[in-house]
C-alpha cells in the first residue's frame, strides 16, 4: 500500500494548507520564516499560469521580491499544475533554462 492509498490520505493533504497556512490577509511578519527579508540567491526557474486559482497574480507580483536570479516563463492557461496540464511547454521552459546555465560543451 502507498500512502495515497491510504483511506483520508487526498483529504489529509488538502487539510495541511489551512491548518499551517495563514489566510493571506492574516499573515504577520512573524510567519515568516526565515524572515521576510531572507532572499534566494540560487537561479531560479518560475514557469507560472496567468490565470491560476491559487497562485494569484499578488503573490506573483510579490516573488522576484524574494529572489535575486529569477526567471520566469508564463502559460497563458488556468492550470494551477502545469507540469501535468503542460508538461512538453514546462520540460521546454526546463531544458532552455539548465541550457543556458549549465551548458558543458562549451558553445
Amino acid at each position: 500500500m502507498t500512502a495515497w492509498d491510504q483511506p483520508g490520505a487526498a483529504q489529509a493533504a488538502v487539510n495541511w494548507y489551512p491548518a499551517n497556512i495563514p489566510a493571506f490577509d492574516d499573515i504577520r511578519d512573524g510567519d515568516y520564516w526565515p524572515s521576510k527579508k531572507a532572499k534566494v540567491c540560487a537561479p531560479i526557474l518560475l514557469i507560472w499560469t496567468k490565470n491560476d486559482p491559487a497562485y494569484t497574480l499578488d503573490t506573483f507580483n510579490e516573488t522576484p521580491h524574494y529572489i535575486d536570479n529569477l526567471t520566469i516563463k508564463t502559460i497563458d492557461t488556468r492550470s494551477h499544475a502545469p507540469i501535468i496540464d503542460y508538461a512538453d511547454e514546462v520540460i521546454r521552459h526546463m531544458q532552455d533554462f539548465l541550457h543556458i546555465r549549465y551548458d558543458t560543451k562549451g558553445s
